[in-house]
C-alpha cells in the first residue's frame, strides 16, 4: 500500500500537462519526409520531430506535450509541418479551458 502526503498531492496536481496533437495528412501520389513542431506564443516552449515519414494518402498523428504552466488558457500556438524541398504548412490553436488536449489537422499535397 502506498501512502502519500498531501504535498505528494499538490505536488502531482501541479504537474498537468497541455496537450496538442497535430493530425497530418498527406494526399500526395508519394511518401514525403520532413518534420513536424509546435511552437507556444510568446513563450520559449517549441518542440520538434524530425524525421518523420509522411505516408502518401494516409494521415499520422504527431503529439506534443508541455507544462501547463507555461500554456495558460487562451494561450495559442503554431503547428507546422517541413517536407519536401522545403514546403511548409500550418495550423493555429489555443489551450481551451478543458482539460482535453487539442487537436489541429494539417494536409499536405
Amino acid at each position: 500500500m502506498t501512502v502519500h502526503s498531501p504535498n505528494d498531492m499538490a505536488h502531482a496536481q501541479g504537474n498537468q500537462i497541455f496537450k496538442v496533437i497535430v493530425q497530418v495528412t498527406n494526399n500526395g501520389d508519394s511518401d514525403e519526409y520532413g518534420a513536424v513542431n509546435v511552437d507556444i506564443d510568446g513563450a520559449m516552449a517549441a518542440q520538434w520531430q524530425s524525421g518523420q515519414l509522411f505516408p502518401s494518402h494516409q494521415t499520422k498523428s504527431y503529439t506534443f506535450t508541455f507544462s501547463s504552466s507555461d500554456v495558460p488558457v487562451g494561450t495559442g500556438f503554431t503547428a507546422e509541418v517541413v517536407y519536401g524541398d522545403d514546403s511548409h504548412r500550418f495550423a493555429y490553436g489555443s489551450n481551451g479551458p478543458s482539460n482535453s488536449p487539442e487537436t489541429v489537422s494539417i494536409s499536405i499535397p
